[in-house]
């Protein structure tokens, strides 16, 4: 069975995307009532792709091996999941923000995607490599 192996590199990687996040969070008053429609949007989908980027760097830091054990889906989605919710409560304290389950729902669909995107990607390799005919 194959443990969790820690790539520095991804973890370097994780860390930025963490402080990013924190810092982005701690802007007050975004005077989101404010915009358009569509802005407010872009600004509330834009959850989506910085969790999916933060369960990824999660997963490869926590493994740095070609074949990715569960252990790693599981903790990557548990850390970024983790990180969704005091982001959310930290927003809370944050003057002008408010924390919303809406945001919670959308960096958790993040997650959900890129996991399974990285986990049905990684199958499809496997099946290619085994189906593929060998020189003898």
């Amino acid at each position: 069975m194959m443990g969790l192996h820690f790539d520095w590199r991804y973890g370097l990687l994780t860390a930025a995307l963490l402080v990013g996040i924190y810092v982005m969070s701690s802007i007050p008053d975004l005077s989101t009532t404010e915009s358009p429609p569509l802005v407010q949007l872009a600004q509330n989908l834009a959850h989506i792709p910085v969790f999916a980027a933060l369960a990824f760097c999660w997963l490869r830091a926590l493994s740095n091996r070609l074949e990715i054990p569960a252990a790693a889906y599981g903790a990557a989605a548990l850390a970024a999941g983790v990180y969704g919710v005091m982001d959310e409560w930290h927003q809370a304290s944050v003057p002008g923000r408010n924390s919303s389950v809406g945001d919670l729902c959308l960096d958790a669909a993040g997650v959900a995607a890129m996991l399974v995107i990285v986990r049905l990607t990684r199958l499809r390799a496997d099946t290619a490599r085994r189906t593929r005919p060998t020189l003898s």
